[in-house]
């Protein structure tokens, strides 16, 4: 692919895309092709290479600890989630869902079940 000019590249892309030489996607492709072969070196040797990714690899960053690390201690073994569709009462009284709520939270947000 490196080695092709630009029409043999816009047919290669065309090829393996499925797509028609003047779709948008076809167009970023290639010039995204031909910005990256700007910045390649194809003659490097696998030394050079290898020096060139071990430049590009970051340290490992310090693990901060998270608020809820005690929380996600006690967690060991299978989870399980789930989804609840809740179909909420025509009221205009704030203590109704205020009580659905309260016990949605007692009965399944509970720690000990965490």
């Amino acid at each position: 692919m490196h080695e092709l000019n630009d029409t043999d590249l816009l047919g290669l892309v065309v090829e393996e895309t499925g797509e028609a030489h003047d779709a948008n996607s076809v167009k970023l492709t290639l010039s995204c092709i031909k910005h990256l072969k700007a910045f390649a070196n194809f003659n490097a040797s696998s030394e050079q290479q290898q020096t060139a990714v071990t430049k590009l690899e970051t340290p490992a960053q310090e693990e901060r600890p998270r608020a809820d690390a005690d929380r996600v201690r006690k967690v060991l073994g299978f989870n399980l989630g789930y989804t609840i569709n809740l179909n909420l009462p025509a009221t205009a009284d704030a203590a109704v869902f205020d009580a659905i709520f309260k016990s949605l939270k007692q009965h399944l947000l509970s720690d000990e079940d965490v």
